[in-house]
């Protein structure tokens, strides 16, 4: 939910599921939005850590041929490399937030605010939708 909220505030991004439960789920996605969009540029947004993870991935080298990856690095930490030779990255650095997700639930259940600490769009949908309110 909040990372479709996100990406409202950038014009033409959409958010797919992440981490499809059938083996190389990641290119049939890739390939299915190809086929839905074809000459549309697809960007694979994945963060440090699961980027580091993506040798262990199956059908890595048909994944690499549809989109560029996108490696989403916090500030001050050590570069993630792609997984192999040949991939199109781009880097996107982010402000270190020492914060968990479960810190931010339990601010919301608090009834404490988390501006600042996500994107306004996502402070808006969970306002909207009721989310995380304080138990009655």
């Amino acid at each position: 939910m909040t990372p479709r909220a996100a990406a409202r505030s950038t014009p033409g991004a959409q958010v797919r599921p992440a981490g499809p439960p059938w083996p190389g789920g990641c290119t049939l996605v890739l390939g299915g939005l190809i086929l839905a969009a074809p000459g549309r540029e697809l960007f694979l947004v994945l963060g440090a850590d699961a980027a580091r993870n993506m040798p262990t991935w199956r059908k890595l080298e048909e994944t690499r041929e549809l989109a560029t990856l996108v490696i989403v690095e916090r500030a001050g930490d050590a570069h993630a490399e792609a997984p192999a030779p040949g991939w199109r990255v781009e880097r996107v650095t982010i402000p270190r937030l020492d914060i968990a997700s479960r810190d931010l639930r339990t601010r919301l259940a608090q009834g404490l605010p988390i501006d600042g600490l996500v994107p306004p769009a996502v402070v808006r949908a969970i306002a909207e939708r009721g989310l995380y309110n304080r138990p009655r």
